[in-house]
């Protein structure tokens, strides 16, 4: 005859005398919980990091840095080494943009800060990078600064344009955007080789 007991860990089994099956229960063990591919980081709040003047922030996901660079402007220069020690925090943006006004290159010093404010940039995770060099006039030099975007190794969908301010109307026109591959393009393209792979 089967065991009257016949539960737990048994298995199917034949009664000899009758001919017939006898059924038992086969035990079943619980799943392990499933565990999560990954663990969501928490959320920073950029409102906590560090503040800075040219740093503004957009909905907790975005921020916009104004640099000045002239000194004939009202605005006092941008003091740079306090910017790249405060944007080393906003690590958790995905989008950034950036507007500088730079004057007539004189120095490599601009290029020196610049290209130390892109290297804390190429460290971030984004998603949009824009850069505007706001210009007195169609003037090329005082978009060279702009060439820092080819240093980005981690982020190649940058967008990058000028904004001519226009003196008549004491207001700044449309921005422009500089297209891949244009003329203006290929010129930062070379102003980078030139000058800030040169540069230490």
């Amino acid at each position: 005859m089967g065991n009257k007991n016949a539960f737990g860990n048994t298995k199917l089994s034949i009664n000899h005398t009758a001919g017939l099956p006898v059924k038992k229960t086969v035990e079943i063990f619980p799943k392990a919980a499933a565990k999560p591919k990954y663990k969501p980081k928490p959320v920073v709040q950029l409102s906590t990091l560090s503040k800075h003047p040219a740093i503004e922030i957009t909905n907790n996901k975005e921020i916009s840095i104004y640099i000045e660079m002239c000194s004939s402007m009202p605005e006092e220069p941008t003091d740079m080494p306090s910017l790249r020690a405060a944007l080393t925090e906003y690590k958790s943006i995905k989008k950034l943009s950036i507007k500088i006004h730079a004057p007539w290159p004189r120095t490599e010093s601009r290029v020196h800060s610049i290209k130390k404010l892109f290297a804390i940039i190429n460290a971030f995770r984004l998603n949009t990078l824009k850069t505007t060099m706001s210009i007195d006039g169609c003037n090329f030099p005082q978009m060279k600064l702009a060439a820092a975007v080819h240093a980005l190794s981690c982020f190649k969908k940058w967008q990058s344009y000028y904004q001519v301010y226009d003196e008549v109307n004491k207001l700044e026109d449309d921005r422009i955007k500089i297209a891949h591959g244009s003329e203006f393009d290929l010129r930062l393209r070379g102003v980078y080789k030139k000058e800030f792979l040169t540069s230490v």
